[in-house]
Parts: structure tokens; sequence; C-alpha cells
């Protein structure tokens, strides 16, 4: 009996769900899970008049609650003033909420809708009561004719962004206060926001007779605001007042810098394509995007503005190009200190030589150790020797000279190649300019190569180069490093009357940047990016050298030319989400194009130096003066863009400063010169330069072979 029963009561639950299903099945779109719009508040509230009221409502889609939605929030109508946000987002569980403010007693109006498809659901009407204590009087019946005069000035000039409460007070004909009269602000002409008829406010005067609409000013531009009366119970003289405003770009809060104005120009854009589409119509519902919604609604004040902007512009660029043309540089002047340590007999200029040569016969270390074998070979050696390093390195008068000079014979080299190494040790700093933020820099870098001589004056030569630079910008803005290397081919050639000399360079860089944000209403944020350049360069140096008692003394001029570029990127880690919006995490980042900077630059000089004896040897100090000019490397434009909103208006340009022209570069050097070689340590000193300041220290060895 018991199984029976249980069989059928299984049955029974099973044609009630097959009927439940066929209901279903047979239920109207709406019932089965339409776009539904729950209000969250009672329809009908009451506040105390200067209080707000958060208002809510939960979106589902069809049936779940729908995250991160449009909600457009409109007021209707007002007399209590009222305000509040046009546009929220839905939160995980569906809900949107605005907070509303109601200055002063009356009745506002707020319809709902679901703003992707206002009409996919019916709207939510909420209708707010403010009352004051007491309320305002009721205005009297039948028709009442009341003096308008305007309280804000006719023409009012803001910068984007910025709210403003136009104000106009009504009076009665015994000079009283008109209170609760309704007055309407219709906005008549825009640029966009406030949007004609989306943006119009209809408010109440208070006890003062005073009416009060605020206006939120989204784009740049004109706009015209009249003020009437709501009510044709009321008869204004004048029958309104028109108010101008003009709103001005962001780029006119930071006028210092092209750099800046172009950013803020591009976020006016960007504001622009909010409320208006492409073919300069307005869109019925606006479409924030995060970077407009920060400017114009995140951030209140117009010094909190300027301050994105500057966080938001990329000034310090200017010190990638400083780094990638100072890598190419130092590597050229490793090889023009080797190229000195080449000519000719080459001790009258400076520096070092491969091989001394005595009356045309090179003197090797085999030719010392034979000769310190013969006690007398070697005292007679050893006076040829000192007599002839007298005459190459002090010079001889004409009146001591002797009356005719045997024949130069060929020189035979014993040991043809050179093999050298350099260290360099710069550091320097760039103040802050029109264009770009100021930097400290300091790089290390060395040079190996080796050359071979081609004939009794020619060599041609190849040299490999690194460095290391590390940039920190100023005011803590972020650093740069910087790895490079470089490969360098060279050439010599010297007569009787002069000598000239060749280098060609080509090296490639990988930069490591880190930006500091200090973005307002958000905090400080770290834009980082890596990428890489290329350099190429070459340089002609032509110069002569005289002889004397002093020393010996170059003439020299040089011309050198030099392009660097680097590559776009695209910063990564500067995200943080808006507070208050629905828009998720935002990328405050930029993306920067390619650049490419190119150097002509000449050069002329003098070269002193003269040579000492030393036990084993010479010790050679040298002074060096270079007069150099600047044909080039003229200012740039830089392309780049907000990551955070890729609409057409958000490219903007960062703009570099013109470089220095003229400026002058003393060095002295402390040469020694062996038979197997030579060292030395050197110190150069950029001065005369308007804004970068640059000294080197540099140290190396080479010996032959």
């Amino acid at each position: 009996m018991r199984q029976g029963s249980i069989v059928r009561s299984a049955a029974g639950i099973v044609v009630a769900l097959a009927l439940a299903a066929s209901l279903a099945v047979g239920r109207p779109a709406a019932a089965q899970g339409n776009p539904t719009l729950v209000p969250l508040n009672a329809l009908s509230l009451t506040v105390e008049a200067g209080d707000s009221k958060m208002l809510r409502v939960q979106l589902l889609i069809p049936g779940v609650p729908a995250g991160n939605q449009p909600i457009s929030w409109q007021v209707l109508s007002t007399t209590a003033g009222a305000w509040g946000p046009d546009l929220t987002y839905t939160d995980a569980s569906g809900i949107a909420s605005a907070r509303f403010r109601f200055p002063r007693a009356g009745v506002t109006t707020v319809r709902v809708l679901w703003a992707e498809a206002p009409t996919a659901t019916p709207p939510v009407d909420y209708t707010i009561t403010s009352s004051a204590t007491p309320p305002p009087p009721p205005p009297p019946p039948g028709e009442t004719r009341l003096t308008l005069a305007p309280v804000s000035p006719g023409q009012i000039d803001l910068v984007l962004g910025d709210r403003y409460g136009l104000q106009v007070r009504l009076v009665g004909s015994a000079g009283q206060p008109a209170s609760g009269v309704p007055v309407k602000f219709a906005v008549e002409t825009t640029a966009g926001s406030p949007g004609v008829g989306r943006s119009d406010q209809t408010v109440a005067t208070g006890s003062d007779g005073v009416a009060t609409a605020t206006f939120g000013f989204s784009t740049a531009g004109r706009v015209t605001i009249r003020a009437s009366s709501a009510d044709p119970g009321y008869v204004f003289e004048p029958a309104s007042i028109v108010f101008t405003i003009d709103v001005s770009s962001l780029g006119t809060l930071t006028p210092e810098r092209q750099t800046w104005r172009t950013a803020g120009e591009a976020l006016d854009d960007i504001c622009l394509d909010v409320f208006v589409d492409e073919g300069g119509d307005p869109r019925p519902v606006p479409q924030p995007t995060p970077l407009c919604v920060y400017m114009t609604g995140t951030l209140t004040t117009q010094e909190e503005r300027t301050e994105a902007i500057h966080s938001f512009s990329a000034t310090g660029l200017g010190s990638q190009a400083t780094t990638a043309l100072a890598g190419v540089e130092q590597q050229t002047a490793s090889i023009q200190s080797r190229l000195a340590a080449l000519r000719g007999g080459a001790l009258r200029g400076a520096v070092d030589r491969i091989a001394l040569v005595v009356d045309g016969v090179e003197v090797s270390s085999d030719a010392l150790a034979a000769a310190r074998a013969e006690r007398g070979r070697s005292d007679l050696f050893s006076t040829r020797l000192e007599d002839s390093f007298a005459r190459l390195y002090a010079g001889l008068d004409a009146q001591e000279a002797p009356a005719q000079e045997p024949a130069a014979q060929p020189v035979h080299r014993a040991r043809p190649w050179g093999f050298f190494a350099t260290g360099r040790l710069s550091t320097g700093s760039r103040d802050t300019g029109v264009e770009e933020d100021g930097f400290d820099f300091d790089s290390v870098g060395a040079t190996v190569g080796i050359d071979r001589a081609v004939s009794a004056n020619g060599f041609l030569g190849a040299a490999l180069s690194g460095l290391s630079n590390e940039t920190t910008l100023e005011g803590a803005g972020g650093s740069l490093d910087a790895e490079s290397w470089g490969l360098t081919l060279y050439g010599i050639r010297e007569g009787e009357k002069g000598y000239f000399q060749l280098t060609g360079t080509y090296g490639q860089s990988r930069f490591d940047q880190r930006r500091r944000l200090p973005m307002p209403a958000i905090g400080e944020l770290t834009a980082r990016a890596e990428f890489d350049g290329d350099q190429l360069a070459a340089d002609l140096e032509l110069g002569r050298s005289f002889d004397g008692r002093a020393g010996s003394l170059t003439f020299f001029v040089r011309g050198g030319w030099a392009r660097a570029t680097i590559d776009g990127f695209r910063e990564q880690g500067a995200v943080a989400e808006l507070p208050g919006t629905g828009f998720g995490p935002v990328d405050f980042g930029l993306e920067v194009g390619d650049q490419e900077l190119e150097s002509l630059l000449g050069a002329a000089g003098l070269d002193w130096g003269k040579a000492f004896s030393i036990t084993g040897g010479l010790v050679i100090p040298q002074l060096t003066a270079t007069w150099s000019h600047e044909f080039d490397d003229d200012a740039q434009a830089v392309s780049a863009r907000f990551l955070g909103d890729q609409s057409a208006g958000s490219s903007f340009f960062v703009f570099t400063d013109d470089p220095d022209r003229d400026w002058l570069t003393a060095a002295a050097a402390l040469r020694f010169q062996f038979l197997w070689g030579s060292v030395f340590v050197a110190y150069d000193q950029e001065v005369l330069r308007d804004d970068l300041d640059l000294s080197t220290v540099n140290a190396g060895l080479r010996f032959e072979f």
C-alpha cells in the first residue's frame, strides 16, 4: 500500500513539472526576463532643504544583476535647484547610485533610464519634495509682475571642467524679494556641454529672491544660457536675461610650455567626443570616457587639473635624445684620442705613438736588449737615442741645424700592429629649459681596438665601445637607463703639410625608462617603458703641426655628422581606478612615436704638447682647446597619445628645446711614452654652454706587437 502511494506521488510531481514547463514556454517575452529597472527607494521622498539624497536603482538582464551598465539620471523638473550626475554605472550587483542635492525647498522629478537602451525598460521616476522651515509662501494668484536682475556677470570666462552657479534676483514692485518663484535656465547655444534641452534647469528663488542654477562645462567653446519665467503667472521685466560663458581650453591652464598646451587641447577633444559625434551633431546620450570624467568630474579645481596635465606630459623625453647622441659622441671621442696617438712620427701632437724612430730606423725592445749586451755599444746607442729624442720633441733652431741632413730612409716597422684600451667616466647635468625638465646623468664607457700601419704614416683600425648611462630627471620625475655599444672604423694619413683622419661609427642602445606620475585624487603612479635606438656617425678632421723648442702646436678643424633614431614605445604600469565611477582600471600612460635626431657639428681648435725625458721613456703634458658649433639638431616635436582614451583627439606633441649652438671644450692630458707602448690620463670640461654642464675623465693604455 505504501509503495503504490509513493509511485502515485512521483507521477504527480512529474506531471506538475511538465505543466510548469509548458506554461513557461507560453509566457510573454517580458515575463521571461526582459531588462528590468527596479527602484530601490520609495518613488516619493521627502528631504530637508539644503540636504542631499542618494537615489538607487537595480538593473536586471534578464532577471540577473547586470554590472558596468550606464544609467542615465535626468532632472525633469525642479523648483528646488536640485542637481546631480547625468550618468553613473552599475556595480557587480547591478545597482547604480546617484546623489542629488536640493539647495532649497521645492519639488523635483528625477527620471532614471538604462542609457544603453532607453526604451527597453520603463523609466523610474522619483519625486522628491524638499521642505524648509518655514516653507516658502506660495506664489500669489493671478499674474504677478516682478523685476528680473542679474546677480552673476553677463560675460563669464571659465576653463573646461569648471562648474558655475548662474544667479538672478527677483523683486516685487515695492523692492521686496520675491521668494518661491520658478525661474527657467535654458541652454540656447553650446559647444557640447552643457547640452541644449538636456541640461535645462528650473529652480525657485529663495527667501532673498535669488535663483541659482549650477552648470558643469565639459567642452571648450561659447555657451549662452537664458533665464526667464517658468510660470505664466509671473511676468518678468525684462522678460529674460542672457548669460554668455566662454569656456577656454585646458591648455590655457599651462601656457608656459607647448607640450602642456597641446596635451590640454588633446583632452579638450576627448571631452568633445563625449558629447558630440563625428558629424558634429550632439549625442542624444553622452558617452563618457575615463580621462574626460577624471579631468571634469574627479578633479574639482583648476589647480588639480594643472597638476594632472603636468603629470600626463612626458617633458623629460629630451633626456633620451641627449643620451643617444652623447653615446655616439663618447665613442667617437675615444677614437679621436687614439688617432692623436697615431699621428706622424707622432710625438709632435700630443700623445702616444706606435713606434719610436731614430734617424729613420725603428728602435725596438729587441734592439735595446742587444745594445745592453755590449756596454760600449750601449753607451753609443744611448747617446744617439737621446740626441734623436731631443731633435724630435724639442725641435732645432734653424741656426743649430746641420747644413745638410742625410736623406730620410724608409721606415721599417717590426711591430706594425697596435692594440689600445680606454675607459671614460662622464658626469653632467642639464638645467630645466623652456620645454624640457632638467636632469643629471652619469656614464661609464670602455673602448678596445686594434689597428695596423699601412705605410710609414698611415694606419687603419677598428674599435668596439660599450657605454652605460644613468639619468635622473629633476624633481624625482623618474629615471632613464641606457646600455649602448658601438663599432668604429677609422683611418689616418699624415704628410709633410698636414694630416687627415676619418671615422665611421654605428651603434645601438637599449633604454629602460621609469616616469613618475603624481596624479591628483589618485596618488603616485609609475609608467615604465623599454625601447631601442640606433646611432650612425661620421667625422673628418684636417690639421697641421708646427714644432719648436717650446713644444709642438697643432691646428685642426673637424666636421662631424650624427643621426640617432629612437623607437616608439607604450608605457606600462600606470593603471588605477577612478573613484566613484564604473570604468574599472584606467591607463594613465602614454604611447610615444618614433624619434629621429640629426647633429651636424663643426669644430676648430689648438693642441699643444711638449715631451720631457724620464727614465725609460718620455712624459708629455698636453693642452687642447676646441670651439664647437652645432649647425643642426633643432628642437623636435614627438607625437604622443593617451592610452586611457583611444579617441582620434587623444594625440598631442611633446616638444624639446633647441640645443646649445656654441661652446668651448678645454682639455688637459698627461701621457707617458715607453718603447713598449704608452699610458695616459686626461680630463676635459665643456664651458660657455647655456644649459648643459659636462665633464669627462678618461684613461687608457696601448702597446704594439
